[in-house]
């Protein structure tokens, strides 16, 4: 490491909470996966766990329709999210050990989210999976702790597998005993580690996720509300009343700043509060509650959440499944998550004029500052690029630089540090931030100071407004010497923009509005091809239309978007 990445580290590092510090410590003392299994002797061959949610719970999978998911694994071909891969059948290639490549695909596979559908679909098919992932990824094969036995998915699997025991049905289970046996063992095992191994080094929604573990397997295990304090259930209960408020900004926004984020979390903070109901899971609701005020407002016409910082339309529950109200007209600031909200029968808006990311977690942030989304008639217009994996790689760098998103880059460089998959060094810092509404006009501005480190110290200002004829965004840099800047909107695919003096024209089917662009002279305006990524492993061609300019500070720029 040269003393640029050394300082870059240390940048990093300074954010750390202390209990994360202290949890990589200990894991390294430690095994990563306990020795002893859970203590707890799980349902006899023939019957079903006690509690009887698992039947309508609703859990996430990022797979295809059952049937074709059953059809394509006979063929031994998976597919997760927009990633297809032939593994092979009757005996898979489990992708185990560290990955460079496909590691959102490798670790989603050991989530085994296909396990309830097949339960019902192909009972053998089923059994065989299962029977050969127990046999060929316990804890002690190679490679096995990389991915299969991370506590995270070790909680999802957790999940899966529960509900695929009550899918299958006591009959199969009473023809299947020493398959029985060996599920059981082996889910003891897995549950063993997310009670004793929780993500105390990681935070964020890891914790929540493993709360969802923890809730499943005190289920399935028959804790009931009879059982003394220390029963699994009450563990359970009270490790989720403890890591969820973490996740939630008293707003009722994400901690993460990831709208998408929010939905999972809120999905899993339903099941555990449906799992632990004889616990006094209820506890839960009025933080539920806020979750689903805040994620109501989050939403684009259409439904789905906006692709600000780690957000993707594939990577959780769809918002109309989460119990959410109509979606509300009029603005509101949300001043913890930083993000302005506006809806109104021509545009909604999401301004973001906050932090990056999480305090202590900003491993799903993006360089983002002072980006917005944008439906025009209720058609999204202005995206930002989404999310298409987790590599190491140059798509998951481009997909969080601030040149991706749509706002302003100076020189090039990002207005945060993000670096490899899931760090973040020097962070922008947002100021400075207002906002009216109701009114005529609904409006927000912020500032950040995230190029301080540049000649001259940058300060990027802007200033969104929204009014009954389109939406104007006002953008000036203050500060000293010569810099690049540029800036630009990412068209949602279906836009077609034709250039014309001062800004473009731009049509999708019957709808058809102006782009407008001011500035000083030698400004420079271009329509360029760009990836857009609005579900992980998932590319779609989109249109940026793109400002240029360079110059001694300072700059003012004005966007027009209007019919």
């Amino acid at each position: 490491m040269n003393a640029a990445g050394a300082a870059r580290f240390l940048r990093t590092a300074a954010r750390l909470h202390p209990r994360q510090v202290a949890a990589r410590l200990q894991a390294a003392l430690r095994p990563a996966v306990p020795a002893a299994s859970l203590d707890a002797p799980g349902p006899p061959p023939g019957t079903l766990p006690a509690a009887p949610a698992f039947a309508g719970l609703r859990l996430h999978h990022p797979g295809p329709a059952a049937s074709a998911e059953a059809a394509g694994i006979r063929r031994g071909r998976f597919t997760l999210y927009g990633w297809t891969r032939e593994l092979g059948h009757p005996r898979p290639d489990w992708m185990l050990g560290e990955r460079r490549r496909d590691r959102l695909f490798a670790i989603s596979l050991h989530y085994h989210g296909f396990a309830p559908a097949l339960a019902v679909r192909s009972p053998a098919l089923f059994k065989a999976l299962i029977d050969d992932w127990i046999a060929r990824c316990g804890p002690g094969q190679p490679g096995a702790l990389a991915l299969a036995w991370n506590p995270y998915a070790a909680a999802t699997r957790i999940a899966h597998w529960c509900r695929a025991h009550g899918a299958a049905g006591a009959a199969f289970w009473r023809r299947e005993p020493e398959f029985h046996g060996r599920f059981v063992g082996s889910l003891r095992r897995q549950a063993a580690l997310v009670f004793e191994r929780p993500e105390w080094h990681l935070l964020g929604n890891h914790l929540v996720r493993d709360a969802l573990g923890m809730a499943a397997a005190a289920a399935f295990f028959g804790q009931e509300r009879a059982e003394p304090a220390g029963s699994l259930g009450s563990r359970a209960l009270a490790f989720a009343l403890r890591v969820a408020p973490g996740q939630v900004l008293p707003d009722g926004g994400p901690a993460e700043r990831s709208p998408m984020y929010h939905a999972q979390v809120l999905e899993d903070l339903l099941a555990v509060r449906t799992l632990l109901e004889p616990q006094g899971g209820a506890a839960l609701d009025p933080l539920i509650a806020r979750m689903r005020g805040a994620l109501t407002w989050m939403r684009h016409p259409d439904g789905q959440v906006p692709l600000l910082n780690d957000s993707t339309l594939n990577g959780a529950a769809h918002p109309a499944t989460l119990g959410l109200g109509p979606l509300p007209q009029g603005s509101r600031l949300f001043p913890d998550t930083g993000l302005f909200v506006h809806h109104g029968p021509l545009a909604s808006l999401f301004f973001d004029v906050g932090e990056v990311g999480d305090r202590w977690q900003p491993g799903h942030a993006h360089a983002d500052s002072l980006s917005f989304e944008c439906s025009w008639k209720g058609e999204r217009l202005v995206v930002d690029p989404g999310a298409f994996g987790y590599d190491d790689d140059d798509v998951r760098a481009g997909d969080r630089s601030t040149l991706a998103h749509n706002t302003l880059c100076i020189d090039g460089r990002d207005s945060s540090e993000c670096w490899s998959i899931f760090r973040v060094g020097r962070r922008a810092r947002p100021r400075d931030r207002a906002w009216g509404g109701p009114g005529p006009q609904a409006w927000a501005s912020a500032a950040h100071d995230g190029y301080r480190f540049l000649p001259g110290r940058p300060l990027h200002r802007r200033r969104v407004a929204v009014d009954a004829r389109g939406v104007s965004v006002s953008d000036e840099v203050r500060g000293g010497g010569v810099h690049q800047v540029e800036a630009g909107l990412l068209l949602a695919p279906g836009w077609s923009a034709r250039a014309r003096p001062g800004g473009w024209d731009l049509r999708k089917g019957p709808l058809a509005l102006r782009v407008t662009v001011r500035g000083p002279a030698g400004v420079g305006l271009s329509v360029e091809d760009r990836p857009y990524h609005p579900g992980y492993g998932v590319e779609a061609p989109a249109r940026r239309l793109c400002v240029r300019w360079k110059g001694a500070l300072p700059l003012s720029l004005e966007w027009r978007l209007g019919a």
